[in-house]
């Protein structure tokens, strides 16, 4: 079973490849302005354009439960 991580990378998109921030699903990204990461088996997720962590968890349509804000 993938973890929500893999889940969330597989449903997002990179804007170069070794690039380590994505396209943010919440807004018109032309930068790859979301950071992704796992810590201690959760998500990690921050928009650098102020995207709330509540929206990018639902556009990735995750349970916010096993998932957390990044610092």
């Amino acid at each position: 079973m993938p973890t929500d991580y893999e889940v969330a990378i597989s449903r997002l998109h990179k804007k170069r490849i070794g690039d380590k921030n994505f396209i943010c699903p919440c807004h018109d990204d032309k930068e790859a302005s979301l950071s992704v990461r796992e810590a201690d088996g959760k998500l990690l997720a921050h928009c650098f354009a102020g995207c709330s962590f509540e929206s990018i968890i639902k556009a990735l349509d995750l349970r916010p439960d096993k998932t957390d804000v990044a610092p």
